[in-house]
């Protein structure tokens, strides 16, 4: 199912058709920890869950609709 519709860094959780003419991706990052953008020290808190829904142009004719699930962390550098 993942060669289909490879979303680089994540993990397709499942693939629902919207009817004839619809075809929804829902996906969830892999990544355990990020860097902080600031001091570039790593995190693995995570501080917050939230659903990005960038569009897409069709595929196959089809509306393409991505649900992709992102972590924020936080930095836990005291400086």
């Amino acid at each position: 199912m993942t060669q289909f519709f490879p979303v680089p860094g994540c993990r397709l959780v499942r693939i629902v058709r919207g009817g004839p003419t619809a075809i929804t991706l829902v996906a969830e990052a892999r990544r355990d920890h990020a860097r902080c953008p600031t001091c570039r020290a790593v995190s693995t808190s995570v501080h917050s869950r939230y659903r990005r829904r960038p569009a897409d142009l069709p595929a196959s004719g089809k509306a393409v609709r991505l649900h992709l699930e992102v972590r924020r962390f936080y930095c836990r550098n005291p400086a």
